[in-house]
């Protein structure tokens, strides 16, 4: 007689999910795939014609001109205006520079890269879904339903639309490339290789990308086709490296591993954020509306509980369902909070931004592969619900390609933001940023002035009484220029715009005098040595000094401005101005 013992619970079935045979791929699957990709390019194609916006003209006009070789790049200079001291994104950095040499100062192929690049994150998902859900009669239309709604998933258009969203698309592309090759149930040397290039590319882009180690080590878990022999471990080398790589760099980049940020709140007053910010981001998920630019609060109420609660749910029958052999299920639900992790640390860092729609690019992979892998699993109603996913796929691409021209300017953006931001100043004074690059004075003074009852930090006060400043120094009045610049550099003394602004409020104030010259000269210094890259502040120092009778510093400090990337009219006035200086 049989000895009676308790049954145990099924380990993942190996035999139900056995490795593909070579041609498991079909064509089929590669047409499919293409299709959801030239979808992605298609809904976005009226971002082309998108303009730079937000910190687009600083990364092109100051930033990018400091990097003048691949040491650079890989090694980030320090002083860079307006460049993050806890930012390490060679990869992000690489890409701009390489737009730059195609395109010039074109906005158009800034937009174009992104665009691309998005179409390809999408083709991975489609791989990455059918990769997960092994051979079987649904996961063809599975993975390109998935790949297809995350083609047109609306929460992507921050990521898509500007173009310096880019860092979050850049690293999910190699993050997806990095776990498409090491998910193979046999690694080759070469993907070993390639794991290296792709895993330190993802981690250069954005430090999201951090990510990809916990999803790495969770697939190891729970998928059965990967081997749990030590000696398979070595398909872990490259991605090891790239993160021991990274970490040196980064440290010999910023100073620190985590970096540090001005304003930062502390962790434990930040803590109860997280349970709301990570139930906001699961309903973006599936309800992103109203999409927003600038999310200045938190949302706390019954929806963010509930979506808390449905992703536990979630995770609860996932981890049945492991049991019971179905692992996919359990491995996209926890890519969820995996994926936030590293966003949520926004919360402390930067309280004044504490959400973004853009965060959420990684995280809405997972719920493009949990609505694949429900088609696939729902063999009788798969029709229908392939049928269900082309309408929501419709709509989807409709919003989208409303929502891109959002983004073609300053203004269409911030006052498309001001309704939808109810605690933070920062929509109203960009937008008075916005209406003062049009030359549009009287609307940037009322907006600036809207925004200055609001929520501002020390940082966006300073950009209000800088940006009034401003405004008085372009309707002639210098005394009132310099009394809001003065506000300004109260606020935060070592900001070397403002000490420039002041600089040239206190010289232009006083017909560029031999006295105001003098006047103005320990502010220029002083803003030179914060801004060691900012060409413009040496063409100033150089009109001060010439105004001095001090024609020696003059010529240095002009020369420095035409060796540190100054161009277009400018250059051509600094240049005049050196000839007419004559030899020393």
């Amino acid at each position: 007689m049989a000895k009676k013992g308790k049954r145990r619970a099924a380990r993942p079935e190996a035999a139900a999910v056995a490795p593909a045979p070579a041609r498991a791929v079909s064509s089929g699957l590669w047409l499919g795939l293409a299709a959801a990709a030239a979808l992605a390019f298609a809904v976005y194609a009226n971002a082309l014609d998108n303009g730079f916006v937000w910190d687009d003209p600083i990364i092109l006009e100051r930033q990018l001109v400091v990097f003048d070789s691949f040491a650079d790049v890989m090694v980030t200079p320090r002083g860079i205006p307006h460049y993050s001291p806890d930012y390490y994104r060679p990869t992000t950095t690489a890409s701009y520079l390489l737009d730059q040499r195609l395109g010039g100062a074109d906005p158009w192929w800034f937009h174009f890269s992104v665009v691309l690049a998005h179409a390809v994150v999408v083709f991975l998902v489609g791989l990455l879904t059918h990769q997960l859900l092994g051979p079987g009669r649904g996961a063809t239309p599975a993975a390109v339903a998935a790949a297809a709604l995350f083609a047109v998933h609306p929460v992507h258009t921050e990521s898509v639309a500007w173009a310096a969203g880019r860092s979050d698309v850049l690293a999910t592309l190699f993050a997806l490339a990095t776990l498409l090759l090491l998910g193979r149930p046999r690694v080759r040397p070469t993907d070993v290789a390639l794991s290296f290039l792709t895993a330190f590319a993802a981690l250069g882009a954005k430090e999201v990308a951090l990510a990809l180690y916990p999803l790495l080590a969770l697939r190891a878990v729970v998928d059965p086709r990967l081997s749990p022999r030590r000696a398979d471990l070595m398909r872990y080398a490259g991605v090891a490296v790239a993160l021991g790589l990274y970490l040196y760099l980064r440290q010999r980049t910023i100073g620190e591993v985590v970096g540090q940020q001005p304003g930062e709140a502390s962790i434990a007053a930040t803590l109860p954020s997280f349970f709301w910010a990570a139930g906001a981001y699961v309903r973006e998920l599936v309800w992103p509306f109203p999409l927003n630019a600038y999310i200045d609060a938190v949302p706390v109420g019954l929806v963010s509980f509930v979506a808390v609660v449905a992703l536990l749910w979630l995770l609860a029958w996932a981890a049945v369902r492991w049991r019971a052999g179905d692992w996919i299920w359990v491995y996209a639900g926890l890519w969820i909070p995996i994926a936030l992790a590293p966003s949520l640390a926004i919360l402390w860092k930067i309280p004044e931004v504490p959400m973004a729609e853009r965060y959420a690019y990684l995280p809405s992979v997972a719920a493009c592969i949990l609505v694949g892998a429900a088609t696939a699993r729902s063999e009788r109603w798969r029709n229908a619900a392939l049928g269900v996913v082309g309408l929501v796929v419709v709509g989807c691409a409709l919003v989208v390609w409303q929502r891109n021209p959002v983004w073609h300017d300053d203004v269409r953006l911030w006052e498309d933001t001001r309704a939808k931001t109810t605690v933070s100043g920062m929509a109203w004074r960009s937008l008075g940023a916005a209406y003062l690059r049009q030359g549009r004075y009287d609307d940037a003074e009322a907006a600036l002035n809207r925004a200055l009852p609001l929520a501002n930090p020390p940082l966006g006060l300073q950009g209000i009484f800088s940006n009034l400043g401003t405004i008085g120094m372009y309707r002639g009045d210098y005394a009132g220029a310099q009394v809001a610049y003065e506000k300004a550099l109260e606020l935060t003394p070592d900001a070397p715009d403002v000490l420039f602004n002041l600089g040239l409020s206190i010289f232009y104030g006083d017909a560029q005098s031999n006295r105001s010259a003098a006047e103005a000269l320990p502010h220029l210094l002083r803003a030179s040595q914060l801004s060691p890259h900012d060409p413009d502040i040496d063409v100033v120092l150089g009109q001060v000094y010439i105004a001095g009778d001090r024609l020696e510093p003059a010529r240095n400090h002009l020369q420095a401005a035409l060796s540190k990337g100054l161009r277009g009219e400018t250059r051509a006035g600094v240049e005049e101005l050196l000839q007419s200086l004559g030899q020393p």
